[in-house]
């Protein structure tokens, strides 16, 4: 829900910087189409997320999930 608020243009405070960065947020929006559109998009990417949780098991549960930030555009 953090990228929704950031993407609302609310002050919000997270440890994880990079990720909130005004370059990154910025480019998440407009890759999305808009603000509007982004909270579209992770509203339905959150349901599809919650319904599928209920069918994956422990160890699937457990897996660690990859991540890649760009912190103004060096990787």
């Amino acid at each position: 829900m953090i990228a929704v608020a950031v993407s609302a243009g609310a002050n919000t405070a997270h440890g994880n910087r990079v990720a909130l960065g005004t370059w990154t947020v910025d480019r998440v929006i407009a890759r999305a189409g808009g603000q509007a559109q982004l909270r579209d998009r992770i509203a339905a990417q959150a349901e599809i997320v919650c319904t599928s949780m209920e069918m994956l098991s422990e160890p699937e549960l457990g897996a660690p999930l990859p991540t890649l930030l760009v912190p103004n555009g060096i990787v």
